[in-house]
């Protein structure tokens, strides 16, 4: 996400976030287990889309995107979607 001191922007169309609250910060970097915990192993896990409410420490950290909204945190679900798709290949 880029960002000034006190200003953050939206990974999808480029706004500036204002006093709105319905901003979402977003992890596509995480995973999920395919089985139980105990079990899991790098074959089984599984790549996680994880959508939170904004939160500006949070979106501090390189690897998290930001949206300003719904159709732009929809936006990068679709392009996240896509990727995966081609790594499937």
């Amino acid at each position: 996400m880029s960002f000034l001191p006190d200003a953050f922007f939206c990974d999808a169309c480029g706004a500036q976030k204002r006093e709105v609250n319905h901003w979402w910060n977003i992890d596509m970097q995480g995973f999920i287990s395919g089985t139980p915990e105990d079990h899991a192993t790098a074959d089984t896990r599984l790549p996680a889309f994880m959508l939170v409410p904004f939160n500006a420490e949070l979106a501090r950290q390189d690897d998290i995107k930001s949206a300003c909204g719904q159709l732009c945190a929809h936006k990068i679900m679709d392009e996240y979607m896509s990727q995966l798709l081609i790594e499937c290949k």
